[in-house]
């Protein structure tokens, strides 16, 4: 076959194509109104996920940890609580005088029971000062008790706020 006779070809069935789209007229409009209205319903929804994935990264750098994190030589290798940095206040002075702002910050685990039940709790402690430059957290103006005693749901779930709940490392 020649290459003009596949072209003639291939401009028919073009042709025949495009004519038989528009013998059911409304069919296809509501075809092409489907796949516009999926498009359009795919755009909104990538943008609503791509917004919400960026501020969820913003917000886990500006409140929870930073920029840097600085850690005890062999921490990485076997994290404990009891690993820390012998004088954060200095390590905090010292990035301070560097042009850094610097928060000294207490990660851990724990065991909490009452009872005959127990749970699994993360233990966090800011050096609330410290804190408020480096960190967009709410403040709540120095120490505080927690809320008090809350209505217990059972017996083993009841709970008392210390008196220097809430406070930095002092």
């Amino acid at each position: 076959m020649s290459r003009n006779r596949l072209s003639g070809n291939r401009m028919r069935l073009a042709v025949m194509a495009w004519r038989n789209l528009w013998r059911y007229g409304r069919r296809t409009l509501t075809t092409i109104a489907a796949m516009t209205l999926a498009l359009v319903t795919l755009i909104v929804w990538t943008s609503f996920v791509q917004g919400f994935l960026r501020d969820l990264e913003t917000t886990i750098v500006e409140v929870e940890v930073g920029d840097i994190q600085v850690y005890p030589p062999e921490y990485r290798n076997s994290p404990s609580m009891f690993d820390r940095i012998g004088t954060p206040a200095e390590l905090v002075d010292t990035l301070g005088a560097m042009g850094f702002h610097a928060s000294a910050r207490l990660l851990g685990g724990g065991l909490a029971a009452a009872g005959d039940a127990s749970a699994g709790v993360s233990l966090r402690g800011v050096e609330t000062g410290q804190d408020a430059r480096v960190s967009v957290r709410p403040r709540t103006g120095g120490r505080r008790k927690l809320a008090g005693p809350r209505r217990p749901r059972r017996d083993r779930d009841r709970w008392q706020a210390g008196e220097n709940s809430g406070g930095g490392f002092g």
